[in-house]
């Protein structure tokens, strides 16, 4: 008698982010004006800083347990990084994510 055997699917290639607001607070004093974190400025344009660079922040790693449609939208820069999925930085909250996607095991990097 055969046996079938349904499929896996694992994320090899899972990321987790940082909370936008908790390095600064964890990093040790001499550290805290370099460490990665998310500033917003007067137009609510959100920035990634750290030691002294400032990028757009872009959150397409949080985007798990988005639509195609809202993956769309953050590759574009309409959904900032505060605005991606907070199971990005929460781990009971990312499990929750990857049983919607149908992924059983992930190798976060």
């Amino acid at each position: 008698m055969a046996t079938t055997i349904g499929l896996r699917y694992i994320d090899s290639d899972g990321h987790i982010l940082e909370p936008p607001e908790a390095l600064p607070q964890y990093a040790p004093a001499a550290y805290r004006d370099r460490v990665w974190h998310v500033e917003i400025d007067a137009d609510h344009k959100e920035w990634i800083v750290y030691n002294g660079n400032r990028l757009p922040a872009t959150g397409l790693a949080g985007t798990a347990g988005f639509s195609d449609d809202d993956v769309d939208r953050v590759r574009r820069g309409e959904l900032s990084y505060t605005e991606t999925r907070p199971s990005g930085w929460t781990a009971a909250l990312r499990l929750q994510d990857m049983d919607m996607d149908g992924i059983e095991l992930s190798g976060l990097l």
